[in-house]
């Protein structure tokens, strides 16, 4: 074999081998990043009857729920990006859905509407509002959520947190990943 056909070897696996990189890039998907952080929210007036109108949160089986608006302030992570903010959530709670003791459970559909220095996104959750046996004065919330786009991309997570009876304010965590 001539040099001038090794090259010519050479060069095409290179080629190949460059087309393989190529295509293996694209077929691969998007990293996730992690998102999550924290909620800590206040009551913006009082319950109002029926469900609330933003739109996931406007979503009432039973035809007997409630609406509770809430704002307050957001920290965590967004997209590989840390940053605080701030928060508006439109909670429908549906209690005439609950289930029966001991911790009368009652479905929930919300949207969060987060803003930060470094970008703002809807979170569309659903979940429930469960009563803690022997503590009247605090509800145990759940659930899962939808990212629907904005500045940190789609994803989805889970939820939890705590309703203080007495205060009426309202804390979640929450953690999941965008893509």
């Amino acid at each position: 074999m001539n040099q001038s056909s090794v090259m010519t070897r050479q060069f095409w696996c290179g080629v190949a081998a460059v087309a393989v990189v190529i295509i293996v890039a694209a077929a691969a998907p998007a990293l996730a990043k992690s998102f999550g952080g924290s909620l800590k929210l206040d009551p913006i007036g009082a319950l109002a009857t029926g469900p609330c109108s933003a739109t996931y949160a406007n979503i009432c089986p039973s035809t007997t729920c409630v609406c509770q608006q809430y704002q307050g302030k957001l920290s965590g992570h967004f997209g590989g990006r840390s940053g605080a903010g701030s928060a508006q959530l439109s909670l429908t709670v549906d209690d005439g859905l609950a289930t029966s003791s001991p911790d009368g459970c009652r479905p929930i559909f919300g949207v969060a509407t987060i803003s930060t220095p470094i970008g703002g996104a809807t979170i569309n959750l659903t979940g429930a509002f469960c009563d803690e046996i022997g503590k009247s004065t605090q509800q145990k919330i759940q659930g899962g959520f939808g990212l629907a786009g904005g500045s940190f991309g789609e994803g989805l997570g889970t939820f939890n947190g705590n309703l203080n009876n007495t205060s009426d304010k309202l804390t979640i965590s929450f953690s999941g990943q965008t893509q």
